[in-house]
């Protein structure tokens, strides 16, 4: 509330009450619904806002506005974008999640749904339709909520099934359809914590299945995993450099980098196990355990530094780095880094090894 007040301090009249906006985009008229035509490959899709918004989209529900791929026509209220890749036979859901100028943000999803019509042959009295695979399921470890190994047996099952596809990612980028089988040994993805497995089938006339998973959790001593009867220390007894897991945090069996600038102790989240072999102070021997993490500021930006004596050079970039071990580059200016909630400060320097582990992914214009 604003009010005009003389030298007395007499409050004036014409005050004028300001109501501040604190509602997100309301999302509708989702497109494309239903079934398209056989042999479409890409398609359109939109919806509209009640206010100008920017709007994002991803396949996996439950995802962060910030993680999510960007519409290529947005900033208004109404938002489209081209998706590629469609295949006949198959059903594909997007979610969406939106933000206003005051970053108002979507917490729920907002589902997309559609699918692509099977092919028909002719012939006789009518067409062959493809059929889709039934019955499907896949289990780790034949259900078991851990284990210590990261080497796992996948038991999949389906009816009417020729074909299947395992991924550690429900993107399955780079994985190609293999001969069915009701059980697979597969490798996890390193450094403990939750791990799902994703799997599709495919029918003898080339129909896929919605895509099924299983989860469980991995806790191994070789990459990491937590330590028992380990001595707690406090967090003025951890320092620049070091290394630390929370056994009481939502995830006891993640390690982070520490680093302290003026006082104020940042950490990271090491998503590869590779990573501790490309720096020489970072040694599992001397992974402390804290007793919480409060008082630490979680980063996920990195840079490689290229100036002089370490020191970041202009076109250095800054990228961020997601648990799904993929690296998306903060495409933005320093000021608009800075204005936007970035720190400098909770930048991590780190190596080119490093970087390459990470899959690229979509670039990040808005924190």
């Amino acid at each position: 509330v604003r009010s005009d007040t003389d030298e007395a301090g007499n409050v004036g009249s014409d005050s004028i009450a300001v109501i501040l906006d604190t509602t997100p985009p309301v999302r509708s008229n989702g497109s494309p619904t239903g079934e398209l035509s056989a042999g479409t490959t890409q398609t359109a899709l939109s919806l509209t806002t009640d206010e100008n918004a920017t709007c994002g989209y991803t396949t996996t529900a439950g995802a962060e506005y910030g993680a999510m791929t960007v519409f290529s026509a947005t900033n208004s209220t109404t938002h489209s974008t081209s998706v590629t890749g469609l295949t006949d036979g198959n059903a594909y859901s997007y979610y969406v999640k939106c933000q206003d100028g005051l970053e108002n943000t979507n917490t729920d999803d907002y589902q997309i749904s559609f699918s692509v019509a099977s092919p028909s042959s002719g012939g006789g009295g009518g067409g062959v339709y493809v059929t889709l695979p039934i019955n499907t399921s896949i289990t780790i470890n034949n259900g078991e909520s851990n284990t210590t190994d990261e080497n796992v047996t996948l038991t999949l099952l389906a009816s009417d099934v020729v074909q299947m596809a395992i991924s550690n990612s429900s993107d399955f980028i780079g994985i190609s359809w293999e001969t069915y089988t009701t059980s697979k040994e597969w490798t996890l993805t390193s450094i403990n914590g939750e791990k799902t497995v994703y799997a599709k089938f495919r029918s003898s006339n080339g129909g896929a299945s919605p895509v099924v998973s299983d989860n469980i959790i991995l806790n191994s001593a070789n990459l990491g995993g937590k330590v028992k009867g380990a001595t707690i220390v406090t967090i003025a007894e951890v320092f620049d450099g070091d290394i630390i897991q929370c056994q009481s945090s939502d995830n006891p069996y993640a390690i982070y980098i520490v680093k302290e600038v003026d006082n104020v102790k940042y950490i990271r989240h090491i998503v590869f196990s590779e990573i501790l072999n490309y720096y020489d102070h970072l040694d599992l021997n001397n992974l402390k355990q804290v007793d919480s993490l409060n008082g630490y500021l979680l980063s996920s930006w990195v840079r490689i530094n290229t100036g002089p004596n370490g020191a970041a050079a202009p076109t250095d970039k800054v990228w961020e780095i997601n648990a799904d071990q993929t690296k998306h580059w903060v495409n933005m200016t320093a000021e608009q880094f800075l204005i936007f909630g970035g720190s400098e400060a909770a930048i991590f320097s780190i190596n080119e090894e490093e970087l390459n582990l990470y899959t690229t992914g979509h670039d990040i214009v808005m924190l």
